[in-house]
């Protein structure tokens, strides 16, 4: 007995149906940037970078140049990486209660190079011990004036590996609102703790 007529409209369209479910089919394809996978690998191109940067300063910090010229190059290392605007390290003695730049790096020295230990923001982070970051310097009665065009400043204090006294500051500003994001602050504290040996004996 005769089949029925075979369709083969209907084969065509099963086999192209079954071709495109294949995953093979995606091979070639061009992902979203978007997509995990390409985030993955743009994550650990920036970790990447960043642990070059912080070796970068790790090396500076054990050249045999004076305290000051290591100092410098490292102002002008962490400012030229983030493309920040000023850079300032600053040593905090206690004893004499007062906070002294040691180099700053931009277009200006900073208005105060020595301060009283209590003043400016670099005071709470003494005292707290931590970073501050104030996203917009006109609404916090606490800052002290480096740059007269700053707009957002990040203080991460420099602590004694023995003592968690705080022995100095990296002091980072812009002209920019809310310029220092988590991300950007966290490279900055890894930045502070990389160039420690500079603060110890």
């Amino acid at each position: 007995m005769a089949g029925a007529p075979r369709d083969n409209n209907a084969v065509v369209r099963a086999a192209k149906s079954a071709h495109d479910r294949c995953p093979s089919r995606n091979r070639g394809r061009k992902m979203p940037a978007g997509t995990p996978a390409l985030r993955t690998r743009a994550d650990r191109s920036k970790n990447m970078n960043t642990q070059s940067e912080l070796s970068r300063l790790r090396e500076i910090v054990a050249q045999s140049q004076s305290r000051q010229a290591r100092a410098q190059s490292i102002a002008d290392q962490i400012r030229t990486t983030g493309k920040f605007r000023w850079v300032g390290l600053y040593d905090v003695n206690h004893n004499q209660a007062q906070v002294i730049n040691i180099v700053w790096s931009g277009p200006a020295a900073p208005a105060f190079p020595t301060f009283p230990i209590t003043k400016g923001l670099t005071s709470r982070a003494i005292t707290q011990k931590q970073t501050i970051n104030v996203g917009d310097v006109a609404a916090d009665n606490d800052y002290l004036i480096a740059l007269s065009s700053t707009r957002s400043e990040i203080i991460i204090p420099i602590l004694d590996e023995k003592s968690q006294d705080v022995t100095g500051t990296l002091d980072v500003e812009s002209e920019r609102p809310n310029a220092f994001p988590p991300e950007m602050q966290t490279f900055l504290e890894e930045c502070a703790k990389a160039i420690r040996p500079l603060w110890q004996p």
